[in-house]
């Protein structure tokens, strides 16, 4: 039998998470059926099968799977016109054939396929490699995340300990954290009250998280598509993510009822909150933003972070923001059209966490633990 590349089969699953845990060995053998029943979602139940675009699988001469790379096609539209972008997860090659052309015979049968826009998130430099071997590259403003320090001192603390600060250290420094923050957000409150327009928040249903999608993404030269069949498929899979906390998604009103932004984002107590959707008419975002904060605090967050609207740079720096470059897992881009190329250079893009790699994440890798949107 001739080694190559051949498009996966529902009959190749058993094999392809028999690799998942030859390239992650460390990866907990238990949570075997649940992540075969996971890529079995991701790789053959997705609504986007009629789009054309399948995952693909690498045989050596054997008959054995040792590569294997996921491919997840997305409708868009670019400038009004219906495109296909691909978004690619899993890329992985069994140890002992990565002397062999496994992973670029994928990389390039990927690439050779109908998609104008390729769109992945390499987590390791050898994938980064191949990827930017076949034109694809990261474009600086899809590759910013801002963060948001809601409890300064407690997010100090948090960033000390995943930099191994010893136990002891964070145990003595937490009340005194708590205080300063409670001081802090005692000021703030001050200086900002009568500051606030009254706004009312309100949990969105999907078939309103839909035309919040649709109608605040109109401006954007390329944009996603969804209807409610898609958008409740992948909210089941985010729904999964429980380690990120409460999936919240809310819409904001003024006083008298006009709707001024939506967000979507997961609300975790005593940790970072990480903003999947942000959308806003014109001259409100900052009015949404305010909410989200709002909101975040009520439910204990210590921070939040998303990835950077280049629209809204001016807005998200008067906050007291930082931006952070996503250098661990960047978004890279590919595409031959240079119009496209132009517009994910510029920016105008409606490109969120969900057409991206991060969502097809296992929701308890341990090596995703911290969403591409925020590792800093």
């Amino acid at each position: 039998m001739s080694a190559g590349v051949h498009i996966a089969s529902p009959t190749d699953l058993p094999q392809i998470v028999t690799l998942y845990f030859r390239v992650y060995p460390k990866v907990n053998q238990a949570s075997l059926k649940s992540r075969a029943d996971y890529l079995r979602q991701l790789l053959f139940e997705h609504p986007w099968r009629s789009h054309g675009l399948s995952s693909l699988v690498y045989e050596d001469k054997a008959g054995r799977i040792v590569g294997f790379l996921g491919v997840i096609p997305r409708p868009m539209m670019f400038r009004d016109k219906p495109i296909t972008m691909a978004i690619t997860h899993n890329f992985m090659v069994d140890p002992t054939s990565r002397n062999t052309l496994a992973g670029v015979a994928l990389a390039k049968a990927f690439f050779n396929g109908t998609q104008m826009l390729s769109v992945t998130q390499p987590q390791d430099g050898p994938s980064r490699k191949v990827w930017k071997a076949f034109g694809a590259t990261s474009v600086a403003l899809q590759g910013l995340s801002w963060v948001w320090p809601l409890r300064p001192a407690s997010y100090l603390l948090d960033r000390l300990r995943e930099r191994k600060l010893p136990t002891v250290c964070t145990t003595i420094l937490k009340p005194v954290c708590w205080l300063l923050d409670i001081a802090a957000a005692k000021i703030v409150t001050r200086q900002s009250q009568g500051e606030r327009p009254f706004c009312i928040r309100e949990d969105l249903s999907l078939e309103d998280l839909l035309t919040c999608i649709d109608e605040l993404s109109q401006s954007y030269a390329l944009r996603p598509v969804y209807d409610l069949t898609t958008l409740k498929w992948l909210w089941t899979l985010l729904l999964q993510k429980k380690k990120y906390g409460e999936l919240r998604k809310q819409c904001v009103r003024s006083a008298n009822g006009q709707r001024l932004g939506y967000y979507v984002y997961y609300a975790k107590s005593k940790g970072i909150s990480y903003v999947l959707h942000l959308g806003a008419r014109v001259g409100m975002f900052g009015t949404v933003l305010d909410d989200l904060g709002r909101d975040a605090t009520e439910r204990g967050a210590v921070a939040l972070s998303g990835w950077v609207d280049a629209r809204y740079i001016e807005e998200v720096s008067a906050r007291a923001f930082y931006l952070k470059h996503r250098c661990d897992d960047p978004l890279l881009t590919q595409t031959s059209n240079p119009a496209l190329q132009t517009c994910l250079e510029s920016g105008n893009t409606f490109l969120t966490p969900t057409e991206s790699e991060w969502w097809t994440w296992f929701p308890d890798t341990a090596a995703n633990n911290t969403p591409a949107m925020a590792r800093n």
